[in-house]
């Protein structure tokens, strides 16, 4: 989950689309980070926690795209996100650093695998060390994971898991594959 070197050279667009504003953070190669599609009623979605909104493509300039500086994008991320700190923190005490927590696999993004945490809240852990340990038919949402919470990603209101393990058990709900 450690993307320094992708995210050296982080750029900020604004696109405005029919009655939404959509903002991005993106990097060298155009991949998305972090997102909030802002509508004119004053509503948000956001990519980071309990939204997950984030496009899964790389992110394109197109005509009338707006480059930002970093302070409009937080200052927008802040105000969207602001709903959320409430449950946030919640969270964050209830999931101390060093405790074992269980959940199951959401979707896969830039930041890794999202968790869908059994006691509420979200997790997310780097993709390549839980590949390198488990069967890769347990990789796909529903399947159960357990991990240490190593620390909290405050920006998307998610903790960080480490040290995750699958027993290939699922929370029973089916998996809709499309190819």
């Amino acid at each position: 989950m450690d993307n320094s070197k992708e995210r050296e050279n982080i750029q900020y667009l604004k696109s405005v689309i029919d009655d939404e504003i959509w903002y991005f953070e993106i990097d060298g190669q155009q991949t998305a980070y972090r997102q909030i599609v802002a509508r004119q009623e004053g509503t948000c979605r956001v990519s980071g926690s309990p939204d997950f909104y984030l496009t899964d493509q790389s992110v394109e300039w197109m005509e009338g795209d707006i480059p930002i500086e970093s302070a409009e994008f937080e200052a927008v991320w802040t105000k969207a996100m602001a709903p959320y700190q409430e449950e946030w923190n919640r969270t964050r005490q209830r999931y101390p650093e060093g405790r074992r927590v269980a959940g199951v696999i959401m979707f896969f993004s830039i930041h890794g695998i999202h968790i869908a945490l059994s006691d509420g809240g979200y997790a997310v852990t780097a993709y390549e060390p839980v590949r390198s340990r488990v069967d890769h038919s347990y990789l796909y949402p529903h399947y159960l994971i357990e991990g240490i919470v190593q620390g909290v990603d405050d920006v998307n209101c998610w903790l960080v898991l480490g040290n995750c393990t699958m027993s290939g058990g699922t929370d029973g709900k089916e998996t809709i594959l499309q190819f």
